[in-house]
């Protein structure tokens, strides 16, 4: 259960990392460009080398008992930040969106539980809309509710979404960029989509076996084969970056054209039985029917029902840091110290970095937004950390 807290604030230690524009002279970027038909290939050393980070929480959010801290979650589609040094937190259990300023206060909630105008009655999470709004798709309404970051309501209507199960989504002007998955008897797709006033695009597409129904316990579902690629992205302004899960490969997009990719000389793993033990330690858990509905099936039935990949995942995700920086976040089992390689903005290789995950997005002064996870509570709160190297430019 979460538990009161009084924030504090902690001292400012010095990170020796310059992101944006090529490292610092200890710290060199890395990384051969060729050119390919247009297109930049950044091709990084296959081994790691560590960030010269000193890097430090100054200040945590979220976790209270009640009041605008109360959220217990954190993650990429429930966190963002509109470069005005606001804060935006989609709290789903209370069906609002917590607005905080740059230094982690309370300035009020959008939305509230319901199905009248501004209410949400199931929200999926937080949808980028660009600078000073967000917005929550609700499946209720099946519509995009649009607030301004002052609180006013904009917008209440229809997306326009294409078919299959989607999620994370993003709204620049008129086009809307949305990663989709459709499933038949023959395959699983996933796909990112572009979708412009002139054209529909998938920039990219990502074609596994086909999902198994499986009888497992209390269930029965569709589940795609443990360790099953997919698609990952992120985009900041007219950029977009995406991975296939199973190759290192990040290929960066402007305005819908392929312009650089990076390119790194590793790979997973085959898989083994004793990784569906890894991926589920303690069995896969289905809940249902609230109350505390559902069952716990072993990890070596799920595999057995729905099969696995040849091999294990390399990327698991991607985002964009402060100035335009690349962050690639690598496959690892639930509870392992995350392990994220930083680019710079040009897909230049600066180092690999442990324990921090991606980020969740990013103020002034050098500051950024990490999820703070206790395990032994299951909350997730965000941890502000500095980057004084960033805040020391001008």
């Amino acid at each position: 259960m979460p538990t009161s807290h009084a924030r504090t604030r902690r001292p400012i230690v010095l990170l020796l990392l310059a992101i944006g524009c090529g490292g610092s002279p200890d710290a060199p970027a890395e990384g051969t460009v060729t050119d390919s038909a247009g297109v930049a290939l950044v091709s990084a050393p296959a081994a790691d080398r560590a960030l010269p980070w000193a890097l430090e929480e100054i200040d945590l959010i979220g976790g209270a008992d009640s009041g605008a801290e109360a959220f217990t979650r954190a993650s990429r589609d429930l966190v963002m930040t509109d470069g005005r040094d606001r804060i935006a937190v989609y709290d789903r259990d209370a069906s609002q969106v917590r607005v905080f300023d740059g230094a982690g206060e309370a300035l009020h909630a959008l939305g509230g539980p319901g199905g009248g105008p501004g209410e949400i009655g199931f929200g999926f999470g937080l949808f980028d809309v660009g600078p000073g709004r967000v917005a929550v798709f609700d499946f209720a309404k099946n519509a995009l509710l649009t607030w301004s970051l002052e609180g006013e309501l904009l917008s209440e209507g229809p997306l326009g979404l294409p078919g299959g199960a989607w999620d994370r989504g993003r709204l620049v002007g008129d086009t809307l960029l949305v990663s989709r998955t459709d499933v038949d008897s023959t395959r699983t797709l996933t796909e990112l989509v572009r979708m412009a006033p002139a054209d529909t695009q998938v920039i990219m597409a990502v074609e596994s076996p086909p999902r198994q129904m499986a009888q497992m316990g209390c269930f029965a579902a569709q589940i795609p084969p443990m360790f099953a690629p997919g698609v990952a992205w992120a985009a900041h302004d007219d950029r977009v970056a995406v991975l296939r899960q199973d190759r290192y490969v990040v290929d960066l997009y402007r305005a819908g054209r392929l312009e650089r990719s990076i390119r790194r000389d590793i790979v997973g793993r085959e898989t083994t039985p004793a990784d569906a033990d890894s991926l589920y330690p303690e069995g896969m858990k289905v809940s249902f029917g609230g109350q505390g509905g559902g069952c716990t099936v072993e990890a070596s039935k799920v595999a057995e029902a729905v099969g696995m990949a040849d091999r294990l995942p390399v990327l698991r995700d991607v985002a964009f840091g402060p100035e335009g920086s690349i962050w690639v976040q690598r496959y690892g089992f639930p509870g392992s110290e995350p392990v994220t390689d930083v680019f710079d903005a040009t897909g230049r290789y600066l180092g690999t970095d442990h324990g921090h995950g991606l980020p969740l997005g990013a103020l002034s002064n050098g500051r950024v937004l990490f999820a703070a996870a206790d395990t032994s509570t299951g909350v997730t709160r965000i941890g502000i950390h500095a980057m004084p190297e960033l805040a020391d430019r001008p």
